[in-house]
């Protein structure tokens, strides 16, 4: 069977991309071919992975002989830019405050947040240790500027906008706190979240950033 293919959502899973099996036989020089396929979705919708192809290929020859194998193929989300608390660096979320928590799905050259499906976003912890919140609101407006530096270690930007549109997305400030489980960390602690949501053309989209205790 062809290797663990990974493609992109919204790119091409047949087997003219993600190859076929090699077949031999000892007479019969046209093997029949055929493929069936099995899709697994993630249980936690927080993760890189969106699905799972289990393609099942089986052969047959002239004689009534078959074989299979198994060929898994993995489709990843679309990963956008995002930003937490926008125009703010280091991103507190502080407890005492009534105010939402907004965070922004940044626009780029390459992203129009026009094309986000507004009505599918849901934030959540990292690899769903905690979540999800639903928004309270969802407004298009240039708040800020994707940050390419590391981080691995929570860096940020505290840059505004930058002439591009952005979605910015408002949540419940408690329920930020409480069902991402900010209130149960040490004061000083970054938690990474996980906002997702789905484009208009039906494929899942994935965007991560770091929020702080106070």
């Amino acid at each position: 069977c062809p290797p663990l293919a990974k493609v992109i959502c919204g790119m091409d899973e047949s087997p003219a991309s993600t190859g076929y099996p090699d077949v031999t036989d000892n007479c019969d020089t046209n093997v029949q071919l055929t493929y069936c396929d099995r899709i697994v979705f993630q249980d936690c919708r927080a993760e890189r992975l969106d699905h799972s192809v289990e393609r099942t290929w089986r052969a047959r020859d002239n004689c009534g002989n078959v074989a299979t194998c198994l060929q898994i193929i993995h489709a990843v989300k679309v990963v956008v830019p995002i930003d937490a608390l926008p125009g703010q660096c280091p991103n507190t979320v502080a407890f005492n405050d009534c105010s939402p928590v907004r965070f922004a799905i940044l626009g780029t050259e390459a992203f129009n947040v026009n094309n986000v499906r507004w009505n599918t976003l849901k934030l959540y912890g990292e690899h769903c240790d905690g979540g999800p919140v639903l928004p309270l609101c969802v407004y298009p407006a240039d708040v800020g500027t994707p940050f390419y530096g590391d981080q691995t270690n929570c860096e940020c930007t505290d840059a505004n906008g930058d002439g591009r549109l952005d979605l910015v997305v408002t949540f419940r400030r408690s329920q930020v706190v409480q069902n991402l489980g900010l209130c149960n960390l040490p004061s000083g602690s970054n938690k990474r979240v996980v906002l997702v949501g789905k484009l208009c053309d039906g494929c899942s989209f994935i965007g991560t950033d770091c929020v702080r205790v106070p």
